[in-house]
Formats: structure tokens, sequence, C-alpha cells
């Protein structure tokens, strides 16, 4: 297991150096750091470069972006299996504070920290990671992620702009996902642990404007399918890789190399155009997924089959499926198809190698009264790829 440990800042260098020093002294685990600057113009990069370690930079974004400057470096460009992020107001207080977060990465795939100042908000649990705390509210200043849910869910919305909502929602994407939390009378409830940190009163850049504008995308991305980018456009696709290139000891990045998600309509699907996407390796096996329906299983398709039975079928043609697959950047391998309908629905959610996947989306007056579920297909997992290359053991697929 390779462990990274992000610290997002921005205008806090004297909180920043009490929080790497703390890193230093109370880790116990061998970890990759990085510290993710959003354009602070003071002594930040002097007290980043006095401590040694990694830092990645540039223009001021705002939350969402800085957040994913270290996801995407960690998970992606240094290949860490579970990435923690602390925000740098936030310090340990216990040697081996990390190892309740890997514990909860490794077990729920996303937890948050567990906050006094909104107890009220907190339905059960007693905030350990075998009875973690489950709560109607979440804070972001401590946050835990298995690289198997960043590659199903991927990164925060770069659509959020300045402060507010963007953590909240790239969480509910999680639990939607199967990951840290669960939904109860349709609405998120967050699993949180106590995180043997200490979290100080900071200044948040806080903008009533841009609060109310992320809360409308936040819920207009409740009818979107779950992936994200870290990036919105080309532009920023372009400034990200700029970015990154000149984190020390990172591998270059090639722009070229960097896949994005492909959208093709059923008639397109139906002539093929997953052949040869779900392969782990030259000798490995087709992913085959299963498609439900309202609970009960239509079809178990292999990618490189053809099956216009299915991708044709009165029901994908009435949604009018479009569908976007978007493969991991790293090895190439399809991990997920998400179905929309051509009104942007969300109508399905298939995964590749990933067990606890379980997500069902309400449609609306598509399929008439009474809206109808279409619970999300699972991918079985490949059963070739080595332990080194999937750590997930070949199994079921479910909750």
């Amino acid at each position: 297991m390779k462990l990274g440990i992000g610290v997002p800042t921005f205008r806090r260098p004297g909180s920043l150096r009490r929080c790497l020093q703390r890193l230093r002294d109370l880790t116990s685990t061998p970890h990759e750091l990085i510290v993710a600057d959003d354009g602070s113009e003071d002594e930040t990069a002097e007290i980043i470069g006095s401590f040694k370690v990694r830092r990645v930079t540039g223009r001021n974004m705002g939350v969402c972006w800085n957040k994913n400057r270290a996801l995407f470096a960690l998970h992606e460009v240094l290949g860490c299996d579970v990435v923690i992020l602390i925000e740098d107001d936030t310090f340990p207080n216990v040697q081996g504070w990390e190892r309740n977060w890997i514990a909860a990465a490794q077990g729920y795939g996303h937890a948050n920290l567990v906050g006094d100042w909104f107890k009220s908000q907190f339905v059960q649990g007693a905030g350990t990671v075998e009875d973690p705390v489950f709560s109607r509210q979440t804070s972001g200043q401590v946050t835990a992620f298995s690289g198997e849910a960043l590659a199903a869910v991927g990164y925060l919305d770069t659509r959020f702009r300045g402060y507010g909502f963007g953590h909240v929602d790239h969480t509910v994407r999680m639990i939607r996902a199967g990951y840290g939390g669960r939904f109860e009378d349709n609405r998120a409830l967050f699993l949180l642990i106590e995180g043997s940190v200490t979290v100080t009163a900071e200044h948040t850049n806080r903008n009533e404007a841009q609060l109310a504008a992320n809360k409308q995308l936040m819920q207009k991305n409740l009818k979107e399918p779950l992936f994200r980018l870290p990036w919105s456009s080309d532009a920023e696709k372009e400034q990200l890789c700029r970015e990154l290139r000149k984190v020390p000891k990172a591998r270059q990045l090639d722009l070229d190399s960097l896949a994005e998600p492909i959208t093709c309509s059923v008639d397109e699907l139906a002539n093929g155009t997953l052949r040869g996407w779900a392969s782990a390796g030259r000798d490995a096996p087709p992913a085959r997924l299963r498609l439900l329906i309202d609970g009960v299983e239509v079809a178990r398709i292999a990618c490189d089959e053809d099956r216009p039975d299915v991708w044709n079928s009165g029901f994908a043609l009435k949604s009018g499926f479009r569908v976007t697959v978007p493969r991991r950047f790293h090895d190439g391998r399809l991990h997920m198809i998400q179905l929309r309908s051509e009104r942007g629905r969300s109508v399905s959610f298939l995964v590749d190698g990933i067990p606890r996947v379980e997500a069902a989306f309400r449609l609306g007056g598509e399929h008439g009264e009474g809206a109808a579920r279409l619970v999300s297909a699972v991918a079985a997992h490949l059963k070739r790829i080595g332990a080194e290359r999937n750590p997930n053991p070949p199994g079921e697929f479910g909750g």
C-alpha cells in the first residue's frame, strides 16, 4: 500500500508551517507528501522549500481546483493507493494519526472528519473506524480516498468557483457510487471518523454570490453522471498538466496519453465501439457487464461483443441513451461506462473491477408516471489482473 498525503494551502504560511512540522513528527507510515499552493504570494513557497517537500502550484483557481492538484498528483502521477487530504489549518496531534484514515479509506473508500461544531447533525455512530459516525452534514478539513473510489468517481468539479459546496458535491457523488456514506429518505448521510487532528478556526474566503451559484450547480449535478475529470475544458487540462510537470521527481506527463472520455450513441455501441477497451493486458479476457432495469437483470454483455438486441432495445431507444467511456489515465483500461439520456439525466453506471458500486438513479417523466429506477450495472472482476495491477480479488460484484 502506497500512501499519499496532500496539503491544500492558500495564504496561511504560519498554519502551513505548523501543519508540515506535525506531519513530519507524527506520521508513522512511509508516504508521499505534496503541498498544493493556490497561488500564494507570500512566504509560502519558502516554507515548503524549507521542509523539502513537493509543491504544485499555479494561479489562484479556488478550493476545488487546488484540491484536484493534490489528488491528481498523488493518485495519477505518483501512483498512491490511499490519498489523505489535510487542510493547512488542521494538524495531527497523535503519533500514527494516519492509520485510522488508511483503514477507513481501505474499508469504506471515502471518509471525512468528525466535527464537534455540527454534532447536532449526527445520526449514529461513535466515530471509530469500526463504528463511524453517519451525519447529515460534513466538512472538508481531512478527507481520505481509496484509489478505487477516485477511479470510479474522479475529482472535484472545477465548475465550482471559490468557496462552498464543491467538497460536499464530491462526497455526495462518492456516496452515490457506494463509498463513504449512504442515503436515507433520499438524503445523504456522510461517513465520518475521529481523525486524531486539531482544527483551528482560520478565516475563510466566503463569498455569498459564489455560494449561491455553487448551490445551484450542486442541484444540477444530481442529474448528471458521477465521474468528473480534474478539468472542465481543454484549456484547463493543459493548465493542470503544465502545473504538474513542475512537480519534482514525478513522471513526465504526456498530454496525448491522457485518455479523455468518449461519447457515442447506442448505434455506435451496437457496432462494437467498446471492442478492445475492456482489456487489462494482452491476454486478459473482456469485462462482462450486468445490465439491470428495475432491479431485474436483462442482459449480460461482454465489452467486445456485438449486442444490437441490447443496445437497440426498446428501453434504450426510448431513453435516448448516450454513453460516456472514461479510461484510467495510467493504464488506459476501461473502468467505467455511464449511460445518460439525451435530456441529460443519468440512467446507469457501469464499472469494471470495482466491487462495491451499487447506484440507482430515479428518472423523470421519460418513462411515464411512477418514474422508473434503473439500478446500476456492475462489471465482473477481470480475473487475470495481478494483485499489483488490481488489488481487489476476483469475485462477485455487488454491495
